[in-house]
């Protein structure tokens, strides 16, 4: 199994699913910061739940989620309804973790989870004039979970009834 792969499709998943709930449906235009693999992958699961007709893209250096990267403006967070697939990592490796740590947004500012909107505990884009923002810093929980699906799918196909890892 190609981890890399899976985390590809599962990082374009997750992004399809914010757009889902958080973009308008009439959505025609997509905009990507970075043009890697993971970027491909977004497109494809985006085009599944969006009629995108024009993409634009916007390529930095390559950086990782990590401490102290920082690609979106503090005041885009500040004017958007921001959602987090998971707050301690998104405070510590997400987008919003430079503008925490310097105290120009705080926790108060972030909206949902995202699993809070799919369940409905909060609301999603409640507007068309409101900016969404979705900071995704990908979850483990969500690449094992990836992973077991296609494992449980071949074993049933091909009969397997268990894997030696070591």
């Amino acid at each position: 199994m190609d981890g890399t792969y899976l985390t590809c499709i599962r990082t374009g998943a997750a992004g399809a699913v914010a757009a889902k709930y958080l973009s308008r449906e009439d959505s025609q235009v997509a905009g990507f910061v970075g043009c890697d693999a993971q970027a491909r992958a977004q497109l494809f699961c985006l085009l599944e739940v969006r009629h995108i007709r024009k993409i634009k893209i916007w390529q930095f250096p390559k950086d990782a989620d990590a401490p102290g990267k920082q690609k979106i403006n503090p005041e885009i967070l500040k004017q958007s309804t921001v959602v987090v697939d998971d707050w301690i990592q998104a405070s510590h490796s997400g987008e919003m973790n430079v503008p925490l740590s310097r105290k120009q947004i705080t926790k108060r500012e972030v909206h949902a989870q995202m699993g809070d909107i799919v369940t409905g505990k909060k609301r999603g884009r409640i507007s068309a004039k409101e900016i969404t923002l979705f900071d995704a810093t990908g979850l483990a929980i969500q690449d094992i979970s990836c992973a077991d699906i296609v494992f449980q799918s071949l074993k049933s196909r091909r009969g397997i009834k268990s894997i030696r890892l070591f």
